[in-house]
């Protein structure tokens, strides 16, 4: 069995900017359609907490082939890749299967590098060529990829509607905008720590102007780091289908 499923947020923000950009670059083409044979690959990289394997996973639940690995570490991607390839018939080594299998698929294909490590030599991932794409998130700026763009905060209207979303809110009233914008702008306007203090404002049935003032948001966003990298945004990798 492959990792523990994880669906995308279920308050997610769409972020179009950061979504036409990833786009333009795997479908230049008129009509949406893929110059054959390029691999095309791309790299969001930001600090823990950006929101940037949800932004990918966004793109994850468009493909129909796509596979999914864990790139934290060269054990995951081998256990991933393994899992991937498991109804194949490995000649090379599992890593060696799966990329060339992709290089051969005639299908439009997704394969994301979840929270690459910077020690990963990542481009022994990469087909050579195929009609696919590869997506890479990471903290860290690669020059591995054909393109990269550092994924940052939410905008203020983005920020705005994800802590509407997770405070289960219909509306921010008009008297408390100021507070909120206040709050976003203190947590940096990155979504995993308008989450944790949304949620903590939501169960805890306070008002925006009560958690600022208890300071609380200061030790969440401390904490914000700790809980990405304990957090595991993963789905479960899809089997190559045996050549008959």
């Amino acid at each position: 069995m492959g990792p523990k499923a994880r669906a995308l947020h279920t308050k997610f923000v769409e972020r179009p900017d950061l979504t036409k950009l990833v786009e333009s670059h795997f479908f230049p083409q008129p009509g949406g359609e893929k110059a054959f044979p390029t691999v095309s690959s791309f790299l969001l990289y930001g600090m823990a907490g950006s929101g940037k394997s949800q932004l990918a996973y966004s793109f994850f639940i468009k493909y129909a082939e796509k596979f999914w690995v864990n790139a934290s570490s060269e054990e995951s991607v081998e256990q991933d890749f393994q899992r991937i390839a498991k109804n194949a018939e490995p000649e090379h080594g599992a890593i060696d299967t799966v990329v060339d299998w992709l290089a051969n698929q005639k299908l439009p294909w997704l394969l994301v590098l979840d929270n690459a490590h910077f020690k990963l030599d990542v481009r022994r991932y990469f087909p050579g060529e195929g009609c696919g794409s590869v997506l890479m998130t990471a903290q860290w700026r690669s020059e591995e990829t054909s393109m990269a763009e550092e994924v940052k905060g939410f905008s203020q209207v983005q920020g705005l509607e994800f802590m509407k979303r997770i405070t289960g809110r219909d509306e921010i009233k008009l008297s408390e905008r100021a507070v909120v914008l206040d709050l976003i702008e203190k947590l940096d306007r990155i979504p995993l720590a308008i989450d944790i203090a949304g949620t903590y404002i939501r169960k805890k049935m306070i008002s925006f102007q009560s958690y600022l003032d208890s300071n609380i948001w200061k030790d969440q966003r401390l904490s914000r780091v700790q809980k990405e990298r304990r957090q595991h945004w993963v789905q479960p990798t899809r089997s190559l289908k045996r050549s008959r």
